[in-house]
């Protein structure tokens, strides 16, 4: 579903166990991919949600 929202949203909040681990608009998210080398917003979700 992330691929479906970086195309509507304006940014994102990433929530770990009740706390926000992560929280930038859309341009942010796009340079966080680059340098992550992801290939989507739901890779880098994943990274930073991990266990």
């Amino acid at each position: 579903m992330l691929v479906e929202m970086e195309r509507i949203a304006d940014g994102f909040v990433v929530i770990r166990r009740g706390a926000t681990i992560a929280h930038a608009g859309l341009r942010e998210w796009r340079a966080m991919r680059s340098a992550r080398s992801a290939p989507d917003l739901e890779t880098v979700f994943l990274r930073l949600a991990g266990p």
